[in-house]
């Protein structure tokens, strides 16, 4: 009898698209839990002020949320192989400067 139940991981993409800058994708506290739970990095390291913490672990962790957010179940080791791309934030043309 199968497993009713089983779940196929989709495949992680090369690159995750993000709108605006990384600063825009502040984490939920539950998200942030999970940062830390699949870094095994204490968040004060990673985004403090007085942070050590490399950039790319930095980009890491963003590439790990974005990628979650999308809907995929990366390990932390697996989001070093996805490239962060940012895409200018959609700008609102009734505001637009002319």
């Amino acid at each position: 009898m199968e497993d009713a139940t089983r779940v196929t991981r989709l495949p992680l993409p090369r690159e995750v698209v993000i709108d605006g800058p990384i600063s825009d994708m502040a984490p939920t506290p539950n998200e942030m839990r999970a940062i830390k739970k699949a870094s095994n990095l204490r968040l004060d390291y990673l985004f403090g002020a007085d942070s050590d913490a490399d950039a790319d672990d930095q980009v890491q962790a963003f590439t790990w949320l974005a990628l979650v957010r999308a809907g995929y179940e990366p390990t932390w080791a697996e989001a070093g192989d996805v490239r962060l791309v940012q895409r200018e934030a959609n700008q609102d043309p009734t505001n637009a400067e002319r």
